[in-house]
Protein backbone atom coordinates (compact mmCIF):
# COMPACT_ATOMS: atom_id res chain seq x y z
CA UNK A 1 0.00 0.00 0.00
CA UNK A 2 1.46 3.31 -0.87
CA UNK A 3 0.01 6.13 1.49
CA UNK A 4 1.00 9.89 0.38
CA UNK A 5 0.68 12.91 2.98
CA UNK A 6 -1.97 15.47 1.68
CA UNK A 7 -1.89 17.46 4.79
CA UNK A 8 -0.29 16.65 8.58
CA UNK A 9 -1.36 19.48 10.56
CA UNK A 10 -4.20 19.75 12.74
CA UNK A 11 -4.46 23.84 11.79
CA UNK A 12 -4.33 26.31 9.20
CA UNK A 13 -1.10 28.42 8.97
CA UNK A 14 0.75 29.14 5.82
CA UNK A 15 2.48 26.17 4.29
CA UNK A 16 0.39 24.16 6.94
CA UNK A 17 -2.52 21.98 5.15
CA UNK A 18 -4.80 20.19 7.08
CA UNK A 19 -5.51 16.57 7.51
CA UNK A 20 -5.87 14.39 4.62
CA UNK A 21 -3.70 10.88 3.08
CA UNK A 22 -4.16 9.79 -0.09
CA UNK A 23 -3.66 5.54 -0.24
CA UNK A 24 -2.72 3.93 -3.57
CA UNK A 25 -3.92 7.02 -5.26
CA UNK A 26 -7.72 6.32 -5.18
CA UNK A 27 -8.94 6.16 -1.66
CA UNK A 28 -8.82 9.28 0.41
CA UNK A 29 -8.60 9.21 4.45
CA UNK A 30 -10.00 12.12 5.59
CA UNK A 31 -10.10 14.94 3.65
CA UNK A 32 -8.91 18.44 5.15
CA UNK A 33 -7.00 18.90 1.87
CA UNK A 34 -7.35 18.18 -1.68
CA UNK A 35 -7.04 20.43 -3.93
CA UNK A 36 -4.31 22.43 -2.53
CA UNK A 37 -1.84 19.15 -3.33
CA UNK A 38 -3.87 17.22 -6.08
CA UNK A 39 -4.08 18.68 -9.23
CA UNK A 40 -7.36 17.59 -10.98
CA UNK A 41 -6.12 14.89 -12.91
CA UNK A 42 -5.39 13.48 -9.09
CA UNK A 43 -8.30 14.03 -8.11
CA UNK A 44 -10.42 12.56 -10.43
CA UNK A 45 -8.68 8.97 -9.45
CA UNK A 46 -10.66 8.97 -6.16
CA UNK A 47 -13.04 6.50 -5.96
CA UNK A 48 -13.98 6.33 -2.32
CA UNK A 49 -13.40 8.95 1.02
CA UNK A 50 -13.28 7.47 4.51
CA UNK A 51 -14.10 10.46 6.52
CA UNK A 52 -13.33 9.68 10.50
CA UNK A 53 -15.45 12.58 11.91
CA UNK A 54 -17.38 15.60 10.54
CA UNK A 55 -15.25 18.42 12.55
CA UNK A 56 -14.17 20.92 9.21
CA UNK A 57 -10.19 20.24 9.21
CA UNK A 58 -11.36 16.45 8.12
CA UNK A 59 -13.96 17.73 5.39
CA UNK A 60 -12.86 20.99 4.75
CA UNK A 61 -11.77 20.11 0.97
CA UNK A 62 -14.76 18.17 -0.14
CA UNK A 63 -16.95 20.64 -1.20
CA UNK A 64 -14.48 22.15 -3.56
CA UNK A 65 -13.65 18.12 -4.47
CA UNK A 66 -16.89 17.88 -5.55
CA UNK A 67 -16.79 20.75 -7.75
CA UNK A 68 -13.76 19.34 -9.09
CA UNK A 69 -14.55 16.07 -10.17
CA UNK A 70 -18.41 17.30 -11.36
CA UNK A 71 -17.81 16.13 -14.98
CA UNK A 72 -15.75 12.71 -14.55
CA UNK A 73 -17.96 10.23 -16.55
CA UNK A 74 -17.41 8.04 -13.89
CA UNK A 75 -19.35 6.15 -10.69
CA UNK A 76 -20.04 8.59 -7.73
CA UNK A 77 -17.35 9.04 -5.30
CA UNK A 78 -18.23 7.27 -2.18
CA UNK A 79 -18.12 9.43 1.18
CA UNK A 80 -17.90 6.36 4.17
CA UNK A 81 -18.09 7.29 7.96
CA UNK A 82 -20.29 6.38 10.93
CA UNK A 83 -24.25 7.43 10.59
CA UNK A 84 -23.37 10.81 12.76
CA UNK A 85 -20.23 12.01 10.61
CA UNK A 86 -22.62 11.18 7.56
CA UNK A 87 -25.26 13.26 8.83
CA UNK A 88 -23.74 16.20 9.92
CA UNK A 89 -22.44 16.66 6.57
CA UNK A 90 -25.58 16.54 4.86
CA UNK A 91 -27.06 18.85 7.44
CA UNK A 92 -24.60 21.77 7.54
CA UNK A 93 -22.11 21.21 4.63
CA UNK A 94 -23.73 19.51 1.82
CA UNK A 95 -27.13 21.35 2.61
CA UNK A 96 -27.72 23.95 -0.84
CA UNK A 97 -27.06 27.03 2.18
CA UNK A 98 -23.42 26.42 2.67
CA UNK A 99 -22.63 24.20 -0.04
CA UNK A 100 -24.87 22.41 -2.66
CA UNK A 101 -26.00 19.10 -2.42
CA UNK A 102 -23.99 16.86 -4.26
CA UNK A 103 -25.66 14.05 -3.11
CA UNK A 104 -28.29 14.82 -5.04
CA UNK A 105 -27.10 17.02 -7.88
CA UNK A 106 -25.90 14.67 -11.29
CA UNK A 107 -22.97 14.18 -13.11
CA UNK A 108 -23.94 14.69 -17.23
CA UNK A 109 -23.75 11.20 -17.14
CA UNK A 110 -26.87 10.82 -14.97
CA UNK A 111 -24.76 9.50 -12.06
CA UNK A 112 -24.57 11.57 -8.25
CA UNK A 113 -21.42 12.88 -7.76
CA UNK A 114 -21.17 11.88 -4.13
CA UNK A 115 -22.94 8.96 -2.51
CA UNK A 116 -22.61 8.87 1.41
CA UNK A 117 -22.10 5.02 2.73
CA UNK A 118 -22.48 4.24 6.25
CA UNK A 119 -20.05 2.40 8.43
CA UNK A 120 -21.05 0.55 11.75
CA UNK A 121 -18.13 0.62 14.63
CA UNK A 122 -16.37 -2.46 14.47
CA UNK A 123 -18.19 -4.18 11.76
CA UNK A 124 -15.33 -4.58 8.72
CA UNK A 125 -16.72 -3.65 5.25
CA UNK A 126 -15.80 -4.40 2.05
CA UNK A 127 -14.64 -0.78 0.09
CA UNK A 128 -12.71 -1.76 -3.50
CA UNK A 129 -10.30 -3.62 -2.73
CA UNK A 130 -9.63 -2.98 0.78
CA UNK A 131 -11.32 -4.43 4.20
CA UNK A 132 -12.23 -1.59 6.20
CA UNK A 133 -12.75 -1.63 10.44
CA UNK A 134 -13.94 1.11 11.71
CA UNK A 135 -13.16 1.66 15.44
CA UNK A 136 -14.42 3.97 18.07
CA UNK A 137 -12.40 6.79 19.35
CA UNK A 138 -12.04 9.07 22.50
CA UNK A 139 -12.87 12.52 20.86
CA UNK A 140 -15.97 15.13 21.81
CA UNK A 141 -17.94 13.79 18.53
CA UNK A 142 -18.54 10.39 17.36
CA UNK A 143 -15.25 9.62 15.56
CA UNK A 144 -13.34 6.45 14.08
CA UNK A 145 -9.85 5.11 13.38
CA UNK A 146 -9.70 2.84 10.49
CA UNK A 147 -7.91 -0.43 10.30
CA UNK A 148 -6.83 -0.85 6.77
CA UNK A 149 -6.25 -3.99 5.23
CA UNK A 150 -5.36 -5.22 1.40
CA UNK A 151 -3.41 -8.36 0.51
CA UNK A 152 -2.79 -9.47 3.84
CA UNK A 153 -1.04 -6.73 4.75
CA UNK A 154 -2.81 -3.77 7.51
CA UNK A 155 -2.68 0.28 7.82
CA UNK A 156 -3.88 1.53 11.46
CA UNK A 157 -4.99 5.12 10.99
CA UNK A 158 -6.29 6.93 14.58
CA UNK A 159 -8.25 9.81 13.56
CA UNK A 160 -8.18 12.33 16.60
CA UNK A 161 -8.50 10.81 20.45
CA UNK A 162 -7.45 11.14 23.20
CA UNK A 163 -6.28 8.05 25.79
CA UNK A 164 -8.20 4.46 24.36
CA UNK A 165 -8.32 1.18 24.45
CA UNK A 166 -10.51 0.07 21.76
CA UNK A 167 -7.75 1.27 18.96
CA UNK A 168 -4.89 -0.47 20.18
CA UNK A 169 -6.59 -3.27 20.92
CA UNK A 170 -7.47 -3.43 17.34
CA UNK A 171 -3.96 -2.24 16.47
CA UNK A 172 -2.80 -5.56 18.43
CA UNK A 173 -5.03 -8.35 16.09
CA UNK A 174 -4.44 -6.20 12.90
CA UNK A 175 -3.33 -8.41 10.11
CA UNK A 176 0.71 -8.14 8.64
CA UNK A 177 0.46 -4.40 10.59
CA UNK A 178 2.56 -2.28 8.11
CA UNK A 179 2.15 1.20 9.78
CA UNK A 180 0.20 3.32 12.21
CA UNK A 181 -0.62 6.95 11.42
CA UNK A 182 -1.51 8.32 14.93
CA UNK A 183 -3.07 11.65 16.11
CA UNK A 184 -0.44 14.25 18.38
CA UNK A 185 -1.97 17.39 18.47
CA UNK A 186 -0.28 19.16 21.34
CA UNK A 187 3.06 19.55 23.38
CA UNK A 188 3.40 18.30 27.09
CA UNK A 189 2.52 21.11 28.47
CA UNK A 190 -0.50 21.07 27.63
CA UNK A 191 -1.35 17.78 28.31
CA UNK A 192 -4.64 18.76 30.34
CA UNK A 193 -6.08 20.68 27.31
CA UNK A 194 -5.43 17.72 25.36
CA UNK A 195 -7.07 15.72 27.58
CA UNK A 196 -9.95 17.82 27.58
CA UNK A 197 -10.63 18.44 23.67
CA UNK A 198 -9.49 14.61 23.08
CA UNK A 199 -6.05 14.62 22.02
CA UNK A 200 -2.78 13.49 22.12
CA UNK A 201 1.03 14.79 23.47
CA UNK A 202 4.09 12.97 22.54
CA UNK A 203 4.40 11.75 26.25
CA UNK A 204 0.25 10.92 25.61
CA UNK A 205 1.53 8.82 22.48
CA UNK A 206 4.31 6.98 24.31
CA UNK A 207 1.91 5.71 27.66
CA UNK A 208 -1.10 4.69 24.57
CA UNK A 209 1.71 3.01 22.49
CA UNK A 210 2.42 0.44 25.80
CA UNK A 211 -1.25 -1.11 25.27
CA UNK A 212 -0.33 -2.37 22.22
CA UNK A 213 -0.11 -6.76 22.30
CA UNK A 214 2.31 -7.06 19.86
CA UNK A 215 6.11 -6.11 18.84
CA UNK A 216 5.67 -2.82 17.52
CA UNK A 217 8.36 -2.28 14.60
CA UNK A 218 6.60 -0.73 12.22
CA UNK A 219 6.15 3.21 11.33
CA UNK A 220 5.00 5.76 13.72
CA UNK A 221 3.73 8.30 11.90
CA UNK A 222 2.34 11.38 13.69
CA UNK A 223 0.21 13.95 12.23
CA UNK A 224 -2.42 16.95 13.23
CA UNK A 225 0.51 18.65 14.62
CA UNK A 226 -1.13 21.92 15.74
CA UNK A 227 1.45 24.40 13.84
CA UNK A 228 2.35 26.50 16.48
CA UNK A 229 3.52 23.86 18.57
CA UNK A 230 5.51 21.75 15.98
CA UNK A 231 9.03 22.34 16.96
CA UNK A 232 8.41 22.16 20.55
CA UNK A 233 6.26 18.86 19.63
CA UNK A 234 8.67 17.53 17.10
CA UNK A 235 11.43 17.55 19.71
CA UNK A 236 8.87 16.04 22.55
CA UNK A 237 8.54 13.08 19.86
CA UNK A 238 12.25 12.71 19.41
CA UNK A 239 12.92 12.55 23.15
CA UNK A 240 10.10 9.46 23.77
CA UNK A 241 12.45 7.48 22.20
CA UNK A 242 9.44 5.83 20.41
CA UNK A 243 11.22 3.55 17.67
CA UNK A 244 10.26 4.54 13.83
CA UNK A 245 8.34 7.43 14.91
CA UNK A 246 7.98 10.71 12.67
CA UNK A 247 5.92 13.65 11.99
CA UNK A 248 4.11 13.23 8.57
CA UNK A 249 5.33 15.81 6.10
CA UNK A 250 3.25 17.47 3.49
CA UNK A 251 3.62 15.21 0.06
CA UNK A 252 5.65 12.55 1.66
CA UNK A 253 5.35 9.04 0.15
CA UNK A 254 5.35 5.68 2.49
CA UNK A 255 5.49 2.44 1.12
CA UNK A 256 3.74 -0.24 3.43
Amino acid sequence: MKLRVLGPYGGELPGCFLSGFLLDESVLIDAGTISLVLDQKEQLKIEHVLISHPHLDHIAALPHMAVNVFANDSNPVYIYGLKTTLEALNKHVLNNLIWPDFTKINRPNGKAVFELCKLDEGVEARIGDYLVKPVRMNHPVPTSGFVITRDGSSLAYSGDTGATDEFWEAVSDAPNLRGLVVELSFPNRLQKLAEMTGHLTAEGLRQELKKVRRKLNVPVIAFHIKPEYEKEIRKELKDTGIPQAEVAKTDKVYNF
